[in-house]
């Protein structure tokens, strides 16, 4: 009676092992491309061109930029300021930035005044070949420029490693702000006996587009041989005869609008629902995703796939579609085995000799307990 029990045991581990092998497909692991851009959606910037310092002239000069391009209607989320100049006393000057809607910034007031230097502030130098940049984000407020003392003489952000500042004056002040038009910076030499000048300024002006949310997205679908990389072409040539061949389908979308995609779902009409319904996964304006299927392939096919996506609300909907194709002999039938994205699909001639192995086994096994 035991050896009965011990042979159906065996007969049904090796059932589920057969199923489970049969069974066996992996979920497709989606590849993430991200590409930074500019938060709120678009990005303008301008260069202008300095020049002299007036020494000891509290009017000082103002040197302008003009900055254009960005959408209509667009206004400002967040500014930056680049600074190239050369100067042998940070505490003699004074920086201010004008908008094109007139809102004076400013970026700095005579750094060590009057704290280190009652009469000069801190004595340490610009350089035109490290320029210094003004932020919100910045935890360096731009009053501590330097050393804090006039026992030593440093180059800022050369000498000291310490390159960005927040300005006296927070640039989201401007929000809401005109982006295009001109920009003004001014600069003004407040001591006597220390001179230079303004070689460079920038102003980049992140903004929130202008423009209504316009989902938009690209896709391709291309096959291959190798499983290993995407494909550049979307149709391969497959050998006649045997069991068929195993080919890797890759499936890449690009985000062409100005709306975050969270949501994915990609249909293939002859494989089914490859990725999803709603695959959570970020793909930001400008950022790219990809994910591969492999399966058996034993009979020319041409199939199509649709890559749906929206933001994480299930809204803002965009979709598009690609096909491929594989050849394999004369056009017939199309027919295909199960899939996966990383194990290639049993072939029925595996299949079916995977089964008269376990039967064998069973056979064997039967009679060894029947003679005992």
């Amino acid at each position: 009676m035991k050896k009965r029990i011990l042979f159906i045991t065996m007969l049904l581990l090796a059932a589920m092992v057969f199923t489970s092998v049969l069974l066996a497909e992996s979920s497709p692991v989606v590849h993430l491309i991200e590409r930074e851009g500019a938060a709120g959606g678009c990005f303008a910037t301008a260069t202008g061109t300095g020049g002299a310092i007036p020494d000891n002239t509290p009017a000082g000069a103002c040197f302008s930029a003009d900055v254009s391009g960005a959408p209509a209607g667009a206004t400002i989320v967040d500014v930056t300021v680049d600074v190239a100049a050369t100067h042998s006393w940070i505490g003699d000057l004074n920086f201010t930035i004008e908008s094109p809607d007139a809102t004076v910034l400013t970026l700095m007031d005579r750094p060590g005044h009057p704290l280190v230097n009652v009469n000069f502030g801190d004595n340490d130098d610009l350089i035109a070949t490290s320029p210094i940049s003004y932020t919100d984000s910045s935890a360096n407020p731009a009053e501590d420029m330097g050393d804090g003392s006039t026992a030593t003489n440093i180059v800022v952000c050369q000498g000291d490693g310490i390159c960005d500042y927040a300005p006296d004056d927070p640039f989201s002040t401007l929000a809401g702000e005109t982006v295009d038009g001109i920009w003004e910076f001014c600069v003004s030499d407040n001591a006597a006996g220390d001179t230079g000048t303004i070689s460079t300024f920038t102003v980049n002006v992140t903004c929130d587009g202008g423009e209504p949310p316009a989902p938009a997205l690209a896709f391709t679908k291309t096959v291959g041989t190798d499983p290993s990389v995407c494909a550049p072409t979307d149709n391969v040539t497959i050998p006649a005869g045997g069991g068929g061949t195993d080919v890797t389908y890759c499936y890449y979308m690009t985000n062409t609008g100005n709306v975050t995609f969270g949501l994915h779902t990609v249909d293939d009409d002859q494989l089914g629902t490859v990725l999803g319904p709603a695959f959570p996964a970020v793909v930001a304006p400008g950022g790219s995703a990809w994910f591969t299927v492999t399966t058996l392939i034993t009979q020319t096919t041409v199939n199509s796939a649709t890559w749906s996506a929206t933001d994480a609300a299930g809204g803002n909907a965009a979709a598009a579609s690609d096909s491929a194709t594989v050849t394999r002999g004369a056009p017939t039938d199309v027919s295909l085995s199960s899939f996966g994205s990383d194990n290639a699909a049993l072939s029925p001639l595996w299949l079916a000799t995977l089964l008269v192995i376990i039967l064998g086994f069973g056979f064997v096994l039967h009679r060894k307990i029947a003679g005992e």
